[in-house]
């Protein structure tokens, strides 16, 4: 049985991880107009390393499988660890 506190271990921790690296990559040229933007993100997007993409999974798997051993404890020594 989980615990009251919620581990927040979802797909919105992985889109959160994108959103700021495709941020962070999009706005380099500074796009003007939304079509530069909307082009910038499609580009980036495909840019994403196969090898970034499968360490998030992995990283996602981790977390899953600890919060199930601590049974819905807080995750602290995993979520801040480099």
């Amino acid at each position: 049985m989980f615990h009251g506190r919620h581990v927040r271990l979802t797909s919105p921790h992985v889109i959160t991880f994108y959103g700021g690296y495709l941020k962070s990559r999009v706005f380099i040229s500074k796009p003007r107009t939304i079509a530069e933007l909307r082009q910038n993100i499609k580009e980036e997007i495909a840019a994403i390393p196969e090898q970034m993409t499968r360490r998030v999974t992995e990283n996602l798997g981790v977390r899953l499988e600890q919060c199930l051993r601590n049974g819905g404890r807080h995750l602290s020594e995993l979520l801040f660890k480099n």
